[in-house]
């Protein structure tokens, strides 16, 4: 839109257009110097390359029309009959080669601008230009710094949240671990067996955040990159319910028939099965169950997978931010539960990277059922 700034001179009324995308708009004065009253503005549009001030700002080039009555773009033109005008200018508010505006005046009288006073109008609007110019510079200039201070804020939170996620599982692999050392050869077979299982476990925990982390920073997924392949996808959950299975008190049940192979990279499916897992641990509570469905959509050409828990559930009015980036960062690192708030904004472009897609559905105190869907063979 183009805010337009109106003001009396005399007889003479000037009318300066300032462009901000393809419409104009302008705000008419009444013949006064008084502020103008809100009920007495009225709207006006004109598309570039149309009208007098349109074509004046698609040319760049100053228009005067000698008397209105002969100019068939200016009949029935609300502003001419409304001030009775009988002659325009319309002059382009240039600046750095580029087209800002249109200062129009115009006149009650034909015919009333002479060379001297069209000379002095393009130095008034030359003057207009540099003046929008460096207005809407001040204005980008704030806006850019006002971005600074949030991302530099925002990388502060993360840097601190990332450290204290990370030092959980890193402390847990080298206290395990230290365990083992400090009694060589005099553990049982079962307890060292237990020892080694938690470390390992940690270990899978420390991979699955830098995988994130690492995916994160970058903003975006690099396709070539992804190794497509058909995927069993039954053997790959029982492959990551373990993982999950040692940190977790709850139930782990998989309902995923032996048949159903999907057209993926195997890595990044168990990467985004883990995040889902994970935080349907965390958010749900201990003793509860959680549930991995899938089923074939023959007609898409899809197979949809679910994870389904038992928890809270998550309000509607929240469930639009969960798949952005740091989404967490507002509930501080001494939130209760762990997380980076990037697992899910992780999952999206994942899944969306292999042609898919990803959701949820929940209900307030009914649980909460993440899904994606990928294809089930190779594209022709």
């Amino acid at each position: 839109m183009v805010t337009t700034r109106s003001q009396t001179i005399g007889r003479q009324v000037i009318h300066i257009y300032f462009a901000r995308c393809i419409f104009t708009r302008m705000v008419v004065a009444t013949q006064s110097a008084m502020p103008l009253p809100q009920e007495k503005v009225q709207g006006y549009r004109s598309q570039p390359g149309r009208g007098v001030i349109g074509t004046c700002f698609a040319q760049g080039t100053i228009t005067v029309i000698p008397e209105t009555q002969d100019d068939p773009r200016l009949v029935h033109n609300p502003i001419v009959e409304r001030w009775h005008l009988r002659s325009v200018i319309a002059l382009p508010l240039i600046a750095r080669d580029q087209t800002l505006g249109v200062l129009s005046v115009g006149h009650t009288a034909p015919a009333r601008f002479s060379p001297e006073l069209q000379q002095a109008l393009a130095l008034l609007a030359d003057q207009a230009a540099l003046a929008i110019r460096r207005a809407r510079l001040d204005e980008d200039l704030r806006e850019a710094l006002e971005r600074a201070t949030e991302l530099d804020q925002l990388k502060d939170h993360f840097l601190l949240m990332a450290s204290h996620e990370l030092r959980t599982p890193l402390t847990a692999v080298m206290g395990f671990l230290e365990l083992l050392s400090d009694y060589p050869g005099k553990l049982s077979e079962e307890p060292a067996q237990r020892f080694l299982d938690r470390a390992r476990t940690g270990a899978e925990e420390l991979t699955l955040l830098l995988g994130n982390i690492l995916d994160g920073t970058r903003g975006s997924l690099d396709r070539s990159k992804l190794l497509f392949e058909e995927i069993a996808l039954a053997p790959l959950v029982r492959r990551i319910l373990p993982l999950i299975a040692a940190r977790a008190r709850h139930t782990l049940v998989s309902r995923v028939p032996e048949d159903l192979y999907i057209w993926a990279d195997e890595m990044k499916v168990q990467q985004v099965l883990l995040n889902l897992l994970a935080n349907a641990v965390k958010y749900s509570p201990n003793d509860t169950t959680i549930t991995i469905d899938a089923r074939r959509d023959e007609a898409a050409g899809m197979v949809t997978v679910s994870v389904r828990d038992e928890g809270d559930g998550i309000p509607l009015e929240d469930q639009p931010r969960l798949f952005q980036k740091f989404v967490r960062l507002n509930e501080g690192i001494n939130s209760t539960v762990r997380g980076t708030g990037l697992g899910l904004y992780i999952s999206r472009l994942l899944i969306e990277g292999m042609d898919g897609q990803i959701g949820l559905q929940s209900t307030t105190g009914q649980g909460s059922a993440f899904w994606f869907r990928l294809p089930s063979r190779r594209s022709a």
